[in-house]
């Protein structure tokens, strides 16, 4: 929950996102691997362990996690959307921001607790 605090506490504090980033988690390391999914860099704060090789090791399986977690989440949105559109429902608005939000903040803290990552940009 802490990782979704960040840019509202920095916008009221009038600091930036980095120095924010790095108090809320001094322990963790920022490794930049690019998403095919999002067709751009994204950017991990992950622990470090003693090993460089584990930790390489482990933002890549972060990666990997979440790379497929956009494209399923992406999709069965999309899904979603398709059939509430076929259905003459509205898709448009604060509900359909609500559910990508909800379902991205579980893989987010999903990615938190098994690879000690999380996507920060």
């Amino acid at each position: 929950m802490r990782f979704f605090l960040i840019p509202a506490i920095c916008a009221l504090a009038g600091c930036s996102t980095d120095a924010l980033i790095d108090r809320a988690y001094p322990d963790r390391q920022k490794f930049k691997l690019y998403s095919e999914v999002a067709e751009e860099d994204t950017v991990y704060l992950c622990d470090v362990d003693a090993d460089a090789a584990k930790t390489e090791a482990r933002v890549q399986a972060a990666h990997r996690y979440f790379e497929g977690q956009l494209d399923t989440v992406g999709t069965q949105l999309a899904e979603e959307m398709i059939a509430l559109e076929e259905a003459g429902k509205d898709i448009s608005g604060f509900a359909t921001a609500r559910n990508l939000n909800a379902r991205m903040e579980s893989v987010v803290l999903t990615m938190d607790a098994r690879f000690g990552c999380l996507p920060i940009d």
